[in-house]
């Protein structure tokens, strides 16, 4: 038996399969729930994910909160919930984030579904599909590049350089 039909088998028999990942970039809060600013969290498959290291981040309107954590995730539909922690009460479900995650690798924006009546909350999640080698394409678009053009002495060195540049950069064409 190969390695191959070995794998094939143990795969099939435990569904073993490649997740994609995503990066949740930033939450943007448009319009807190509370006067005094909200104290937020975000929780995956029942699990707190961000902040780590702290029960909340304190946000106002206009803030956006950097998260940065990174999930393995099923194709198809997605869910972050967002929580505002408080120290006397239980914590308040504000909403949820669906997405869906499929074969696109890309950023994308989804606005918060409210889940309490009469909230005012409004919340904005950045989020980003990875490309099938786990790597994020907004930081490889995101990536800077100098040419001395004053100490080229022509334009053939000039063509070689950015054909240097050009062959080893991905770029993705918006319609």
């Amino acid at each position: 038996m190969t390695i191959e039909e070995i794998f094939k088998i143990v795969s099939d028999t435990f569904k073993i399969v490649d997740m994609p990942k995503i990066r949740l970039n930033k939450v943007h809060c448009r319009l807190p729930d509370e006067i005094d600013k909200d104290e937020i969290y975000l929780k995956h498959n029942s699990n707190k994910i961000w902040p780590k290291g702290s029960f909340y981040h304190r946000v106002d309107t206009g803030d956006i909160a950097p998260v940065g954590v990174v999930l393995d995730v099923e194709e198809g539909w997605n869910e972050v919930e967002l929580w505002d922690f408080d120290f006397l009460s239980r914590n308040d479900f504000l909403g949820k984030f669906r997405f869906k995650v499929d074969e696109v690798p890309g950023s994308y924006s989804n606005t918060m579904k409210l889940v309490e009546e009469n909230s005012t909350a409004s919340y904005v999640l950045d989020w980003e599909i990875f490309n099938k080698d786990g790597k994020s394409i907004v930081d490889e678009c995101n990536q800077s590049y100098t040419i001395d053009y004053p100490s080229l002495l022509n334009i053939s060195q000039l063509s070689t350089k950015l054909a240097v540049l050009f062959s080893s950069t991905s770029f993705m064409v918006l319609e």
